[in-house]
């Protein structure tokens, strides 16, 4: 077993029935150019054959651990993830997403060398022609450098933002975080919130960053199929958006001023 002290990046995978993918993601993990890291697989009640594939890669990496849950949602999976998560750092992967080969290194590379708290990458979108990435916005933030360092309020002001070509989406698997912030601040996934529970995580750790590194490449690739929550009807969404807004207005928007525009511009949405 590799020593928990050397650990620099904890890599948190929620499954739930993803054999069509899981085998993708993970070589592209294993993979990686940047090789001092953990996989902590969180399997939430899984049905298919995703239990046999990834038990066949921690076979053969050493650095792949498994827990089980019985079936209670992504939020409890990734939570679960965090708790047993030894790194310096974590990262988040969907079990249907790939990342490029370098994309560990990169990232690592740009947050240690620029004192960061959270780096966020690019990412291409696969599968739906319909969904958009935030490239533009972030080559923005860089100002014409390879990598940016910004404030945290210049980032929860695009985040909240939902002006084309200027908004940040509140993805959390394309960024890399530093782990004492999340575990000092105890910061975690609202359980029983089925939309946007990412987008209120990005914008908890960001409050409590300075530092934030901007890296403009497409690093990772967010893969939409019809199994995606995204895909799916949720009856709930109107209620946990109103959630959502007023936590964000209670907890965000008095910190904040220069978010308020487009906190308004949420609330007109919803």
């Amino acid at each position: 077993m590799i020593k928990d002290e050397k650990i620099k990046i904890s890599i948190v995978i929620p499954v739930y029935n993803c054999e069509r993918y899981l085998d993708n993601c993970l070589n592209s993990i294993i993979n990686q150019t940047y090789t001092d890291f953990e996989v902590i697989v969180v399997d939430d009640g899984s049905t298919d054959k995703s239990c046999e594939i990834y038990k066949c890669y921690e076979e053969k990496d050493q650095r792949i651990k498994i827990i089980k849950q019985k079936n209670s949602g992504v939020s409890k999976a990734r939570n679960k993830g965090i708790d047993n998560a030894k790194g310096k750092y974590l990262f988040f992967i969907d079990a249907d997403d790939i990342i490029k080969s370098n994309m560990l290194e990169v990232m690592y590379n740009s947050i240690v060398k620029n004192d960061g708290d959270i780096a966020f990458s690019g990412f291409k979108v696969k599968g739906n022609n319909l969904r958009h990435n935030d490239t533009i916005a972030l080559k923005e933030l860089c100002d014409g450098k390879d990598v940016g360092v910004v404030t945290n309020e210049e980032v929860i002001v695009k985040t909240i933002s939902t002006t084309p070509g200027e908004v940040l989406y509140g993805y959390i698997w394309r960024n890399l975080y530093r782990m004492d912030i999340i575990k000092e601040n105890n910061i975690r996934f609202l359980d029983g919130v089925k939309i946007s529970e990412d987008f209120m995580f990005i914008l908890e750790v960001l409050d409590k960053c300075k530092n934030v590194i901007i890296v403009p490449q497409e690093l990772y690739i967010y893969n939409i199929n019809d199994l995606s929550v995204t895909a799916k009807y949720i009856d709930t969404l109107h209620e946990d958006m109103n959630f959502i807004n007023e936590w964000m207005f209670n907890n965000i928007c008095n910190k904040y001023k220069s978010v308020l525009d487009g906190y308004y511009c949420c609330i007109a949405n919803t």
